[in-house]
């Protein structure tokens, strides 16, 4: 019971938990599949519902804050709707230290038809070419994603 690993940090020390890592914002779609698309064997999911939490070393200070840690987050983290959706998903709770992002901050964003994943897209946010950017999600109605090998033909 003496092992420094097993005790509890929590009042033991007298400054902030410094959270340093990579943070995004993970996206979870979930939606209904009762049909293939036409140009691939894959399902077409219309979404309706849509969560969002911060990922990464976000979603460990978040953690951390919401056990009653002063927490400090260093993370890189662009200048773009991803950002201020994560800065906001993170509630004032977590102090955020944000190093400069050359390109946008990443987005993982994962799909499930009828409580099964479908798929899952990572966008790291530095290139704006419309392969790269597979998925968007209109504030109302269903995603509307295409294939990296076919968007922009």
């Amino acid at each position: 019971m003496n092992d420094p690993a097993n005790r509890p940090v929590h009042g033991s020390t007298k400054g902030p938990l410094v959270v340093v890592g990579d943070s995004l914002l993970d996206v979870d779609l979930e939606g209904s599949a009762d049909r293939l698309a036409p140009d691939a064997p894959v399902p077409v999911v219309d979404v309706t519902r849509e969560w969002q939490r911060p990922g990464g070393a976000g979603l460990a200070a978040l953690l951390a804050a919401r056990s009653g840690h002063e927490v400090v987050l260093v993370t890189a983290i662009g200048a773009d709707e991803s950002a201020d959706r994560l800065r906001g998903l993170l509630g004032g709770l977590v102090e955020v230290v944000a190093l400069p992002l050359v390109g946008g901050t990443s987005r993982k964003t994962r799909v499930l038809a009828n409580g099964v994943p479908a798929s899952t897209w990572v966008a790291d946010g530095r290139s704006t070419h419309p392969s790269r950017r597979p998925c968007t999600t209109p504030s109302t109605g269903p995603a509307r994603c295409s294939s990296p090998t076919t968007a922009g033909a």
